[in-house]
């Protein structure tokens, strides 16, 4: 089914009290045949005949979780010093420089995937989102941990062209965890070069906001 076709995509369940809604990509969605203009019957028919839409609430479902998991990353840092601060490049060294650096924790790793996945949960609950596979169930957990696989990479090569953490790299910095999170998906159910463009384009607006934020309340160090 391609994205933004026009398929019969409601299919009455009389006995449940429900139509069945299903997404690009075959995920079908339950939707309370009581209350014809419910929100997310609204929402998905029209993201069915408009291309745009699909891709951007695609997107927004994608990047929502491994995104709010790689805020809470250094939240944790501010809030819970302690807990779990083991470098997760233990320390090792590449040509005489840290391969990650101390700023790269256990902690941030474990909360950035954690938080990925109770935000995914959180939104299948409130959008009543059915995934067709086991896999689906994870997809927080597992887009939020590539999505800090990636931003380590980035962090080697960092510390290898001697840039400090903190000190911005545009536009690697900004767009790492897209890249992991994009990983994920196309793995999954396959490469799309537009999902891909929108991608990239809200994660770096989130990014940028974030940041903004984050500095203004002492987070983080720069601003982008």
């Amino acid at each position: 089914m391609k994205w933004g076709s026009r398929p019969t995509c409601f299919t009455k369940n009389e006995g449940k009290g429900t139509s069945v809604a299903t997404f690009p990509g075959g995920v079908p969605v339950q939707v309370p045949l009581k209350n014809p203009t419910n929100h997310l019957h609204c929402l998905t028919h029209l993201c069915y005949t408009n291309k745009m839409l699909t891709t951007l609430l695609i997107a927004a479902w994608c990047l929502i979780p491994p995104g709010i998991g790689h805020i809470m990353a250094p939240v944790a840092t501010k809030y819970i010093p302690k807990f779990l601060n083991i470098p997760v490049d233990m320390n090792i060294k590449l040509f005489g420089k840290p391969l990650l650096g101390e700023h790269k924790t256990v902690r941030g790793f474990l909360v950035a995937i954690v938080t990925s996945e109770i935000v995914y949960l959180i939104l299948i609950y409130l959008f009543n989102f059915q995934p067709i596979s086991n896999i689906s169930i994870y997809f927080g957990c597992i887009s939020g941990a590539a999505s800090m696989f990636v931003d380590s990479i980035k962090s080697l090569f960092k510390r290898q062209l001697n840039i400090a953490p903190g000190v911005p790299w545009v536009p690697f910095d900004q767009l790492d965890w897209v890249l992991g999170t994009y990983i994920v998906y196309s793995c999954v159910k396959g490469a799309n070069l537009q999902l891909f463009i929108v991608m990239m384009v809200c994660g770096l607006v989130a990014h940028l906001i974030t940041k903004f934020i984050g500095h203004l309340v002492g987070i983080n160090k720069s601003s982008i």
